[in-house]
C-alpha cells in the first residue's frame, strides 16, 4: 500500500494537551491517526505515542509546528535536529545568532537588528 510505503519510519512522541488539540491542523492525517488509536495518557494529560514518518527531515518540519506542545523522544537523530534547531531559534532571540553564524563583528549584527522595516 502507498501509505504504508511513505511512512516507512516511526517516532515516538510526546504531545501537551493544547498539542492534541493542534495537531489535527498541523500534523499529517496518519500521525494524528494514530495518537488517537494508540496514544498513552501520561502525567498532567501529555499523550505518549508511536507515530509514522515519511522521512526525519519531513518529521523534523512537521514536528516544528507544535512548537513547546511536542516532545521528541526517538529516534535519537530526530531528536538531535529538533534540539539544535531549538537552540539555533534560542541564539538567534537572544541576540547571539548573528555573531555565531557570519563573520559579522557584534556593532555590524546590531546595527543590522536595529534596522526596521518601510511601512
Amino acid at each position: 500500500d502507498f501509505h504504508q510505503r511513505l511512512h516507512a519510519s516511526h517516532a515516538l512522541i510526546r504531545l501537551s494537551p493544547e498539542g492534541l488539540q493542534r495537531m489535527t491542523r498541523l500534523l499529517p492525517a496518519a500521525t494524528t491517526a494514530a495518537v488517537r488509536t494508540s496514544g498513552v495518557a501520561c502525567p498532567h494529560g501529555w499523550i505518549t505515542a508511536r507515530v509514522p514518518i515519511e522521512s526525519v527531515g519531513q518529521a523534523h518540519a512537521d514536528f516544528l509546528r507544535l512548537g513547546t506542545d511536542i516532545e521528541v523522544l526517538g529516534p535519537a537523530d530526530l531528536r538531535d535536529q529538533i534540539a539544535r534547531t531549538a537552540r539555533d531559534l534560542a541564539a538567534l532571540y537572544n541576540g547571539q545568532h548573528a555573531a555565531a553564524v557570519s563573520p559579522l563583528s557584534r556593532a555590524t549584527a546590531d546595527k543590522c537588528r536595529a534596522v526596521t522595516p518601510a511601512g
